[in-house]
């Protein structure tokens, strides 16, 4: 696998760990999407990937320091999020976050919403 398809399995386990809650998140989740994963060969995986000498290089992805940088879409959840104190910004200030970063913080919100109106 690639640097870029861990970074976005490592964003879709954190994001199931946030919405559901402990490891058992991500077991569930590779059981579900079949994906041959368990906790100990997923940590194996990465950390063998991350050894390499050769790793492929992430192509560059804008990062956004602030509500007024991001694209229209995002500016109204990125706000709510930081209202509520879920993103915040680095020692200078700046949130430096990238659209899979948004997109995945939104999706989490809106599902935490979600379970709070049922």
């Amino acid at each position: 696998m690639t640097r870029l398809l861990y970074h976005r399995l490592l964003v879709i386990l954190l994001a199931a760990i946030v919405v559901f809650g402990g490891w058992f998140a991500a077991d569930w989740l590779w059981r579900t999407y079949d994906m041959g994963y368990t906790m100990d060969g997923f940590r194996r995986d990465v950390a063998e990937a991350m050894a390499k000498e050769d790793r492929e290089e992430v192509p560059d992805m804008p990062r956004y320091d602030s509500v007024a940088e991001m694209p229209q879409w995002a500016r109204a959840d990125a706000q709510r999020l930081i209202d509520r104190g879920a993103l915040q910004g680095n020692t200078d200030g700046k949130l430096d976050v990238s659209e899979d970063m948004l997109r995945t913080m939104i999706v989490c919100q809106r599902m935490v919403d979600e379970q709070k109106e049922t």
